[in-house]
């Protein structure tokens, strides 16, 4: 399978991509997600796009112009994983929901942990705001980029 790769930086640091043909598969601010490929796309074609759709929407997001993402994503995980991704996918702009709003709205209301740890394995970092999920008391609760990376992310949006 032929795969693509881009990086771009950022405030935040550097973020890679990876996509297909059927659309974006990983956004990752730590370094090149090899494993995470050779996990799910052994033997694949990886090139080099430094122009496409999702690197221009990614910049449009770090420079407050994108508020959205209208790109095609590819969920790979368990159905219970997908879910929850979709359902997170859909908090607005700097909107906060728990994780306990979440498990309830994805009608799994005693799952809270297991949406965390849903959010934990999230593939599409920023496109799937899993940032954008908190405890119920407040607190920020975890972020496979670090608990830092998440504070800026809802301070930008925020303003």
């Amino acid at each position: 399978m032929k795969l693509y790769k881009s990086q771009v930086n950022t405030s935040f640091g550097k973020i890679n991509l990876i996509f297909n043909k059927n659309g974006l598969l990983n956004v990752s601010f730590k370094s090149y997600p090899g494993k995470w490929i050779n996990n799910h796309f052994p033997d694949s074609d990886i090139q080099i796009s430094n122009e496409n759709i999702y690197l221009t929407q990614i910049k449009e997001y770090f420079c407050g112009v994108r508020r959205k993402f209208g790109f095609p994503v590819v969920f790979i995980g368990t159905n219970f994983q997908k879910d929850v991704w979709k359902f997170v996918y859909n908090i607005p702009f700097s909107k906060t929901m728990s994780y306990s709003e979440v498990a309830k709205e994805i009608h799994k209301k005693s799952a809270q942990r297991a949406v965390g740890n849903a959010l934990r394995e999230n593939h599409l970092l920023i496109v799937v705001p899993c940032h954008r999920v908190i405890k119920s008391n407040g607190n920020l609760g975890g972020f496979s980029a670090g608990v830092e990376v998440k504070k800026k992310l809802l301070e930008f949006e925020k303003n």
